[in-house]
């Protein structure tokens, strides 16, 4: 892509923006041939929705583990015309709040819509990471590590 600055002096400044061109692919496009890839993490500054659009009807996609960016502002956006995100989370996956540095030590089960919503924002309380576990999989996250 090309990036390109929004100011003109030469000293980053934190306000200081920055342009990205990238070529976007849908995660259904990633994963539709490689069933069972593994884990995936997906942050994409607030798309994670649009990127579980593409494969919410696709049971041979979501045979993965994900990490994800989430946000409750996230939780009423549309993956089907009658599933919100939240409720395709709830449906698909167990989920566990890892905070953002992939705590998985200290991850906590996340089982109903209240607890989804209201669940601990670690970055600043503007996000935190999620651990998704397809339903099936019998996966303790807090063994991850040893």
């Amino acid at each position: 892509g090309t990036l390109a600055r929004s100011k003109k002096d030469k000293k980053k400044k934190s306000s200081d923006t920055y342009k990205f061109n990238v070529d976007v692919v849908p995660l259904h496009a990633i994963l539709k041939d490689k069933p069972g890839l593994g884990i995936v993490k997906i942050d994409i500054e607030g798309y994670e929705v649009l990127a579980f659009y593409s494969i919410a009807d696709d049971e041979s996609c979501l045979e993965n583990l994900f990490i994800v960016e989430y946000s409750p502002a996230q939780a009423d956006k549309p993956i089907s015309e009658s599933l919100s995100y939240n409720q395709f989370l709830l449906e698909k996956f167990r989920i566990y709040n890892i905070g953002n540095w992939g705590w998985f030590s200290n991850a906590e089960e996340i089982g109903d819509e209240h607890s989804l919503r209201e669940c601990d924002l670690r970055n600043n309380g503007h996000n935190t990471d999620l651990l998704l576990i397809p339903r099936h999989m019998p996966i303790d996250p807090t063994t991850f590590l040893r």
